[in-house]
């Protein structure tokens, strides 16, 4: 089903007919067709429009101001995207989903260096913005500072292992197999 037809809370009803047994019409209560498919006779393939994977209930306008939001400079943010929207006003949808999909798991980490990045360098795509956020998180991570202070064993280890003892063996059996002797 096509992003946007279900709706949580409300009754989502659809009606599905046939057309000469080649395609699959998905309609709606209102009596709007959401999807058309051909009916593939395969098991277990999943049949999935590209479309059905587009919010389509915003405007290109709102989901850029959207989108634009993530950013701490929304001015800045608004210009990159509407120049995606010029290079690529067919697909101007599509980057903006990737670009939002990034800034929704980010939790705003990166985002405005990796915008900064991507305007120097003229960087105008949805994959473009992904590929530059995801390289500078790579960095930060490695850079990271970590806790090197080192940790006393904590007294409150449990105690159910303290019956075992690890198993150990003379020194002397492995210098013998060292040497060139066989082990016992």
């Amino acid at each position: 089903m096509p992003i946007g037809t279900y709706k949580h809370g409300e009754t989502n009803k659809v009606r599905i007919s046939r057309i000469d047994d080649e395609m699959l019409r998905i309609i709606n209560a209102n009596g709007e067709v959401i999807a058309e498919h051909k009916i593939d006779h395969q098991k277990g393939k999943l049949i999935q429009d590209t479309s059905h994977r587009r919010d389509r209930s915003k405007g290109i306008d709102a989901y850029i101001q959207t989108v634009a939001t993530y950013f701490g400079n929304v001015a800045q943010a608004t210009a990159y995207l509407e120049e995606i929207r010029s290079l690529y006003p067919r697909y101007t949808r599509d980057h903006l989903q990737v670009i939002a999909d990034v800034a929704k798991s980010s939790e705003g980490k990166h985002l405005n260096q990796a915008l900064d990045m991507c305007i120097n360098e003229k960087l105008y795509a949805g994959h473009d913005f992904r590929d530059v956020w995801t390289y500078m998180h790579r960095e930060y991570e490695k850079t990271k500072p970590t806790d090197t202070t080192e940790k006393e064993p904590s007294s409150n280890v449990s105690s159910d292992y303290d019956q075992y003892q690890p198993t150990t063996r003379n020194v002397d059996e492995y210098i013998g197999i060292l040497e060139g002797g066989l082990y016992p």
